[in-house]
């Protein structure tokens, strides 16, 4: 007797061949495009995958060009979920006081909602920033940038200083411990590669320097 059940399509496939699979079954499929001019076509797809995509997209390029986005207006807009997924990423093109000042301007937005022309006292902007900035590796500034910047303002606590200051230094703290991430962040290094082509000989003698190049513009990891 043959079994009813459904074959658990979903076993033993990768994540890409099961979306494909759902995408062909027309399963949980909530939006349609209609492609074409004359003859239109529909294509099913999934909002799900969409947003996943265009948020991996985006912050793909936030990673990249992190210094120019942290400075632009339009981070002060976003929402708190959105800006700490930056901020927590371990792969940023910017120093660590470039973060900090982000930050900063970012809740100073905040208060300004709140209270038109009000920026906020230091202690207000720690508030709106809560545990985001925990997301902030104060301790991977250097002893200097930390004590020129940061120390002198009153967005960390006391206690939150002294911590950092000890684990810059290399002395752990026996009395308190903050969430501060002490591991660097990852730079993107965009590398010129030149790519030179040969072609067939027109005359049959084999292959030929041609000439012609293509520059590449590649983004690397480093630390």
């Amino acid at each position: 007797m043959e079994s009813s059940k459904e074959p658990a399509w979903q076993s033993n496939r990768l994540f890409e061949e099961t979306n494909w699979q759902m995408l062909q079954d027309e399963r949980l499929c909530d939006v349609t495009f209609s492609v074409g001019s004359g003859k239109e076509e529909n294509i099913l797809a999934q909002r799900f995958i969409l947003a996943n995509e265009l948020e991996n997209r985006c912050l793909k390029f936030v990673m990249v060009n992190t210094e120019n986005v942290l400075k632009s207006d339009g981070l002060s807009t976003i929402s708190k979920e959105v800006f700490k997924k930056i901020i927590e990423l371990d792969n940023l093109n910017a120093d660590e006081l470039c973060v900090y000042n982000a930050c900063k301007k970012w809740a100073i937005a905040q208060c300004n909602g709140k209270s038109d022309k009000h920026e906020g006292s230091e202690l207000e902007q720690r508030r709106e920033l809560g545990d985001l900035i925990y997301s902030v590796r104060f301790a991977t500034m250097s002893l200097q940038t930390f004590a020129e910047n940061v120390a002198i303002e009153d967005i960390l606590t006391a206690e939150e200083k002294v911590f950092v200051f000890q684990t810059i230094a290399g002395i752990a703290s026996k009395k308190t411990s903050f969430p501060f991430p002490s591991i660097p962040r990852r730079q993107f290094k965009t590398e010129v590669v030149e790519l030179k082509r040969f072609r067939a000989d027109q005359y049959g003698n084999g292959w030929g320097y041609s000439f012609i190049s293509n520059i590449l513009f590649l983004n690397k990891i480093y630390k």
